[in-house]
């Protein structure tokens, strides 16, 4: 522990000069545009079965492991893409700062447009489902039949109330001490037991899957730069296009989610007017992981074009 200390202020002193923090924020208009990114960076993904793509985006401080649970029973219908996002997991973690909703989703919609995928089904989980929702707003305006149909998992969509941890490394010198003096195990440990409704569902499997990666170059840094751009400035302006998704959207958020309030769910699925919101009982900010029969249960009907709502 005595060399966690000149440790945590080298880093600090690192990651102080790794990038300039004098960049404007992107805006609606900037994103917006049919540009190709000119150096796109190329995501980890893995690929399981055959049929019309799902992709699948995963939340801040998380990775493609949020996803394990709707591998085999969607794999014989469909061909499942599920990414690392910039920064995680095994994705690049480059020195920049360009880590935010926008940039992300960037990255996205040009794999979609180098692919050549269409009819695809995008799925996403909080910071995820904020990637998603805006992937396929552009999607709508620039390539509407490469899009199907949307799925939203307790997304990142409106001004909020940020939980402790991602204030915690917002802050100038607290976050990034805590990144390097915390060990990555309990740092992953208190984050999944602030997310869960039950903790007894947390496994030691689960802890090492999302610490493991923390300890990759670069990974801390790419972890606070995201947590430092959750929420875009310029919200509002985002918002006002989310009527622009046509697609039939499923939304879907655990009642006890206490990180991003149900309250956003159901105004979100005011917005999307051809969504449905199907809200699960005993369940809290991640129900892909903690209540995976339930969503297996209510994806495989709104993929079945079934009409599903409602609570359990």
């Amino acid at each position: 522990m005595s060399l966690r200390l000149p440790l945590a202020i080298t880093a600090l002193i690192l990651l102080s000069s790794c990038v300039s923090f004098n960049k404007s924020p992107t805006t609606w208009s900037q994103y917006i545009t049919d540009a190709k990114a000119e150096k796109p960076v190329d995501l980890y993904y893995e690929m399981y079965g055959t049929g019309n793509p799902i992709i699948l985006l995963h939340g801040l401080g998380g990775n493609l492991y949020t996803w394990r649970y709707l591998v085999k029973p969607f794999e014989a219908r469909y061909r499942l893409i599920l990414f690392d996002l910039k920064g995680a997991g095994k994705s690049p973690k480059p020195c920049d700062n360009d880590y935010s909703l926008f940039d992300q989703a960037e990255l996205i919609y040009q794999f979609i447009l180098q692919k050549n995928l269409r009819n695809v089904i995008l799925v996403g989980h909080s910071f995820g489902g904020g990637v998603a929702l805006l992937v396929a707003l552009k999607l709508e305006k620039f390539a509407p039949e490469r899009l199907s149909r949307l799925i939203l998992f307790d997304t990142v969509s409106y001004p909020q109330k940020l939980p402790w941890v991602v204030k915690m490394m917002r802050m100038p010198v607290i976050g990034v001490l805590g990144l390097y003096l915390i060990p990555d195990r309990i740092k992953v440990r208190k984050m999944l037991e602030s997310i869960y409704f039950d903790d007894s569902k947390i496994t030691a499997a689960d802890v090492e899957a999302y610490a493991a990666p923390l300890s990759l170059p670069g990974a801390k840094f790419a972890l606070r730069q995201t947590a430092r751009q959750i929420i875009p400035p310029n919200m509002a302006e985002i918002i006002s296009q989310y009527p622009g998704i046509k697609v039939p959207t499923l939304i879907v958020w655990g009642r006890e989610d206490n990180i991003i309030p149900l309250q956003n769910g159901i105004r979100l699925h005011n917005a999307l007017k051809n969504s449905q919101l199907v809200v699960i009982d005993r369940c809290g900010h991640d129900p892909p992981e903690e209540r995976p029969e339930r969503v297996i249960e209510v994806m495989q009907k709104f993929l079945g074009d079934g009409c599903q709502s409602g609570s359990d």
